[in-house]
């Protein structure tokens, strides 16, 4: 198809001429006159049909906004072979092509979906119908709905408004304005009275412009139920949970943990499966709780999504079905009465509970209090919306009198399906839509990108894959740019192999970069402007393929800012910051600091840090460094602690001479903001912000918490004056930019890693889902078609971003056939790979000489405005940043002297029990934590009253800590009521929420629980106790000359050896698969209170685990699995021989039989008097035998 004749629209009218001045009265007597013939129940129906056209012809450059003749039934034409005025989509229904919408004649009485090519202008269509709106119909700001999608784009979206606003009061009081429709629209107000009543109009428009409702959807939905709570049948006061996923998680995981306790009828689920990839997963396999997390997920979002399940009477598929559908009714009941105890609500249950209520028998009057209150909606991005969306707006305004519906939007823009954005659903609304309008003029892109696309897209006659989603050339509005083009970079064949998804990710960055600093160098000129890096946006599909992007860039010295949903946690910055803000809470420990001054944040080179290893001097300036910053930290706050090191050590000259100085720098500015929020808000103290940082850092899934920020944590953008972009295409969405990369269009859709399959019916566009072992082809067939139709949309999407030339990278690459760029190059192969794909033929292989002859047609096509280029590699590849020019070769000294096989190190318990990145810095430091927050699963058991207050306590680290506190500075033998005092202050400064009588009667009940032969801590004289007892063991560090280190094997052998107990024994074997490798340091510890009684010494470790809801959870043999399942039994093991070592250098006649009393774990939410003995106390006395073996393992380490 010639591109000079792709978009050659012209429109007829048929009837005659309308006065401009009587528009708004026609379009109302338009909608009257429909009032009187009834009206349709279909939200597509409008009262005024297609009562005005316009005229677009190629040579109109800018439009002129002139009424034209009315026309009844347009006609419109298209010179383009497929373009068709009427056809048949294969759905029974027929679709109309749309007319060419004009802002201005367009009727405003009834419901219109507008469909907004890349580049056409929807924003600003959307402000130029909202002032006709606030002009003709006479509304008020506050009567017209604006929906959008995202925060961002609505605080945008009300900017632009109230700009248009002030620019059309402007006009109507006589001056000039460079905004062409707001001129003409002003124009049309002759009328001078009529005008002094418009400008007093928009005044009072801008003057109450904050209560215009400008919403996303799920504020628009809040907002609703709470307005209007009694004509919905329900009171709503409920906050926006921000962890809503983890209630469904913890349901999930409490279900499947109580299916594996008692199988009943799930046993078949528990024998080996052997039948393959699409098999039924075993019950013990994480697959299946995964898929039951994912079609929970599914059910609650889509209350009335169809479910396929698997059929047959076979007993394993019997189950599989019974364990997803009593799963699927559990986790619901699960997260309602989740909703209900937090009285909280998600973002799904805002726009499920609007719904509901107009579904109700009380749904019509709600839907006409809104629609009383909002006589006019603008709905931005509809084709995001999904089915329960759809059907709010459609039973407010849907074929209602009166009302102004605009639904705006661009399936070929659909990309958001993984947020749960269904493009079916505004198919829906466009197969029964009777008013259907397109924008036909880009001001986007240059004449020749826009020709570009419309060859590229042309090429097949369903070029979306999906019946309804068309694509319609467009023209270009912008002057012509003899420079821009689409430019397709194509890789030959390696010899005669085609070239691996390896290859790429691993070379093309590289070359991609190469590019990029060749076109800079060679600086084309578009509308009078040089290239720049900071024209430059390289876009990509996953986070993934951006990181290697930068990485490239970076090697070739080019500054780049990145930008993607990442978070700032994840950073090198965030890890350096928490070493350095360890070292200020401890100056005195050399390892704090060394590994705080081998940070790049501190700016040490290596002569300096092997200078404060080896003068004193150097480190005790060092070590008071730390400390004078770590005071400012507990006088003035975190960010003033952070201002002063940086201007100490000149953080910012020095990142700013790093090529991707900006990007740490932001990293740092944003760290420092999050710590001074989480610290306001939590009212954390300096170690325990150093302990939210460590957990934020490791536990992703507690940053959308209560814990954490949420989206506060998204990395930010860096200043982008000089860098070039780097982006996903998801965030590009709505973005331009001068010249623009793609690099990835090559690469075929990452695949659908859930076992689940959802797609939608070909003909009632219903979402479905069905649910493995999947037999249906037919199924499976639909959503591999609908998997392509978004990688093709996404490959739009990437394609329109560019303003004058955009670059995409293409190849003789194995999986190329896949890729969405495949069918618009070689639309003629891509039925034979269909064809191929189902196993009745197999596809012919692709040859570079087929992809240079289908390049040069669309070349040719395209009369240059598409240009290929085989990729050539050049003879050198310059940096565009000078580097040294120096030839001296590098030496390396000598090593002259042996270097030890183990390391030290200095360990905590904590650190042998966990991976190191698992740990928060407090507890790789020795000090005891609890777990941080957990799921419980649950049995069902009702909670026991007696543990009330307790409930009340969230489980973690956080409980744990104030509670250490407390315990640590209350005197057990006198009544906790007379230290209420203390009580105060802790919930003070923890800024807790409880009743301080509860606190006190709790407290005391642990004080004078019975711990063994009548002994309560209530006994304990406070001067004969030690809280927070530190030690610091050697281990291994004497003996044999070289002795070798202490593995978890040695620690095993010594308890399975000389165990007092069955038990113990039994634990030697988890002993034996710790982490830890062979280790030789330092064992440094805290043991939470060691006292002394009846000449008898014993250790005290306090536990705030909640094991469960039951006082039974807290008896002897929950404890013990509690003991062996967090490796307590190794920490209380290790605190004895710590304090045996202690014992024997403090007390002249020391003997362990007899000055030993035993180790008490003490979980204090089981600890009442009342409870049957024993409950919440866990009690043992090691033998001397096994303590003396622990600790001349720890002299002389394990044996050779």
């Amino acid at each position: 198809m010639p591109w000079r004749r792709v978009g050659n629209f012209s429109i007829t009218p048929t009837t005659g001429p309308s006065k401009s001045k009587r528009l708004g009265r026609n379009c109302r007597e338009a909608g009257n006159s429909n009032s009187r013939s009834g009206s349709s129940s279909r939200i597509g129906c409008c009262t005024a049909r297609h009562s005005q056209a316009s005229t677009i012809s190629r040579e109109s450059g800018p439009p002129r906004f002139r009424r034209s003749p009315n026309s009844a039934k347009p006609s419109w034409s298209r010179s383009s072979p497929r373009a068709k005025s009427w056809s048949d989509r294969g759905t029974g229904a027929v679709t109309k092509t749309p007319s060419v919408l004009d802002p201005l004649q367009v009727p405003l009485l009834g419901t219109f979906l507008v469909e907004a090519s890349a580049g056409t202008g929807k924003t600003h269509t959307i402000s130029t119908l909202y002032l006709r709106l606030l002009l003709e119909r006479e509304l008020t700001v506050d009567q017209v709905l604006v929906v959008t999608f995202t925060n961002a784009a609505t605080a945008e979206l009300r900017d632009r408004l109230r700009a248009r606003v002030a620019v059309l009061l402007k006009a109507l009081e006589g001056h000039d304005v460079a905004d062409p429709e707001v001129a003409a629209l002003a124009d049309m107000r002759a009328d001078s009275v009529q005008r002094q009543r418009d400008c007093a109009r928009l005044r009072a428009a801008l003057y109450a412009f904050d209560l215009a409702p400008v919403h996303t959807i799920h504020s628009f939905c809040q907002r609703m139920l709470q307005q209007y709570a009694f004509e919905g049948g329900r009171v709503f006061e409920a906050d926006i949970a921000l962890d809503a996923d983890r209630w469904i998680a913890r349901a999930v995981e409490a279900y499947w943990l109580s299916c594996i306790e008692q199988p009943a009828g799930l046993e078949p689920l528990l024998e080996p499966n052997e039948d393959g990839a699409q098999s039924i997963p075993s019950l013990l396999d994480a697959g299946a709780r995964k898929c039951l997390e994912d079609l929970a997920r599914l059910v609650l979002r889509y209350p009335e999504l169809h479910i396929e399940w698997p059929q047959g009477k076979d007993p394993r598929v019997r189950a599989w079905r019974k364990f997803l559908r009593e799963g699927v009714e559990r986790v619901r009941a699960a997260v309602a009465k989740e909703r209900a105890r937090r009285r909280q609500r998600s973002f799904d249950d805002l726009v499920q509970e609007l719904r509901e209520a107009l579904r109700a028998p009380t749904g019509d009057q709600l839907a006409r209090f809104i629609r009383q209150q909002l006589p006019a909606a603008l709905i931005d991005e509809f084709q995001d919306t999904d089915p329960v969306q759809y059907e709010i707006f459609q039973r407010v305004y849907g074929g209602q009198n009166g009302c102004s519906l605009f639904l705006i939007g661009d399936p070929k823009q659909a990309i958001y399906a993984f947020r749960g954005a269904d493009v079916f659903a505004y198919l829906r609304d466009k197969r029964d839509a009777q008013c259907h309008y397109t924008l036909a003029r880009n001001y986007r892109s240059a004449p020749n990108l826009v020709r570009a696309i419309n060859v590229l897209f042309s090429q097949q006659t369903q070029p979306f894959l999906i019946d309804g989603i068309d694509f319609y050339p467009v023209q270009s509005a912008l002057p012509e740019i003899p420079e821009a083009a689409l430019e397709i970079v194509w890789f030959p064949l390696e010899g005669n192999r085609s070239l691996t998804k390896d290859w790429g990710e691993r070379e093309l960055p590289r070359r991609v970069a190469a590019d990029i600093a060749r076109l800079v160098a060679r600086a084309p000129q578009f509308e009078g402007q040089p290239v720049k890096y900071s024209d430059v946006a390289v876009l990509c599909r996953s986070n993934q393929q951006a990181a290697a992007m930068q990485r490239a860039l970076r090697g070739l010295g080019i500054p780049s800012a990145l930008e993607s949903e990442f978070s700032v946690f994840d950073t090198p910055e965030a890890m350096e910051l928490e070493l350095v803000l360890a070292a200020m809470l401890q100056p005195t420990s050399h390892g704090r600091v060394g590994a705080a001054l081998a940070t790049l944040l501190m700016g040490l080179d290596a002569a300096e840090l092997v200078a404060v290893e080896e003068i004193d001097s150097a480190w005790d300036e060092w070590s008071q460094r730390f400390y004078t910053w770590g005071e400012i930290w507990r006088r003035s706050g975190i960010l003033r602690a952070l201002q002063q090191l940086f201007d100490d050590q000149q953080v910012l000259q020095r990142e700013l001479e790093r090529i991707d100085g900006e990007r740490v720098l932001t990293n740092l500015r944003h760290l420092g903001e999050l710590l001074h929020q989480a610290a306001t808000e939590h009212r954390l103290a300096p170690e325990e912000l150093l302990q939210w940082l460590g957990v934020m850092r490791r536990e992703k899934e507690l940053r959308s918490s209560d814990l954490g920020l949420g989206e506060a944590a998204q990395l930010r953008l860096e200043s982008d004056e000089r860098a070039m972009k780097i982006v996903t295409i998801h965030k590009s969405k709505g973005l331009q930019y001068p010249v623009v990369f793609c690099p990835f269009v090559w690469d075929q859709p990452s695949p659908n890693r859930s076992k689940l399959l959802l797609y939608h019916h070909p003909q009632r566009y219903d979402l479905r889902v069905a649910v493995p072992p999947i037999e249906n082809e037919a199924a499976s067939g639909q959503a591999e078609l609908e998997d392509r139709a978004e990688a093709r949309r996404l490959l739009y999407v990437a394609l329109t971003r560019a303003r004058y030339y955009c670059v995409a990278y293409w190849g003789s690459f194995a999986s190329i056939r896949k890729s969405p760029l495949f069918g618009l190059i070689h639309p003629e192969l891509e039925a034979e790979r269909d064809t191929a794909s189902r196993g009745r033929k197999k596809k012919t292989d692709l040859t570079d000489e087929d992809i240079q002859r289908a390049l040069e047609r669309l070349e040719e096509r395209s009369q240059g405005a598409i240009r290929a280029r085989r990729w050539q590699s050049p003879a050198k590849t310059e940096r565009p940043l000078e580097t040294s020019s120096s030839g001296d070769p590098l030496s390396h000294r000598e090593a002259v002297r042996c270097f030890d096989e183990i390391r030290w190190q200095v360990a905590s318990f904590s650190s042998l029990v966990h991976k190191a990145e698992e740990l928060p810095p407090l507890a790789r430091e020795g000090f005891d934590h609890d777990p941080v927050p957990v799921a419980i699963a649950d049995r069902e058991i009702p909670p026991d009253p007696r543990l009330a207050f307790w409930r009340t306590l969230p489980a973690g680290a956080r409980t744990g800590e104030w509670l250490h506190a407390v315990l640590e500075h209350l005197d057990f033998a006198h009544p906790i009521a007379e230290q209420r005092g203390l009580l105060e202050r802790v919930v003070e400064r923890q800024g807790l929420s409880l009743s301080l009588t509860d606190l006190e009667r709790t407290l005391q009940a642990v004080v004078d629980t019975p711990l063994c032969d009548g002994l309560r801590l209530r006994d304990v004289d406070r001067a004969r106790r030690v809280n927070e007892m530190g030690f610091v063991l050697p281990a291994a560090l004497s003996g044999a000359t070289r002795p070798r280190g202490i593995e978890p094997a040695d620690v095993a052998a010594a308890l399975a050896a000389k165990g007092s107990n069955d038990f113990v024994r039994r634990y030697a074997m988890r002993v034996a698969k710790l982490p830890f490798r062979s280790w030789q340091g330092f064992l440094k510890g805290y043991i939470d209170l060691v006292f002394e009684h009846g000449g008898r010494w014993y250790v005290v470790d306090y536990k705030s685990n909640d094991l469960g809801p039951g006082i039974r959870d807290y008896g002897s043999e929950r404890l013990a699995l509690a003991m062996e399942q967090h490796h307590y039994v190794l920490q209380y093991h290790l605190y004895v021989v710590a304090l045996d070592r202690f014992l024997q250098r403090w007390l002249t006649d020391y003997d362990y039989e007899q000055h030993f009393g035993g180790v008490f774990y003490l979980f204090l939410r089981g600890m009442d008097p009342g409870n049957p003995p024993g409950t919440g106390v866990f009690f043992d006395r090691p033998s001397r035998e096994l303590i003396d073996a622990l600790s001349n393992l720890f002299r002389h380490g394990g044996d050779r």
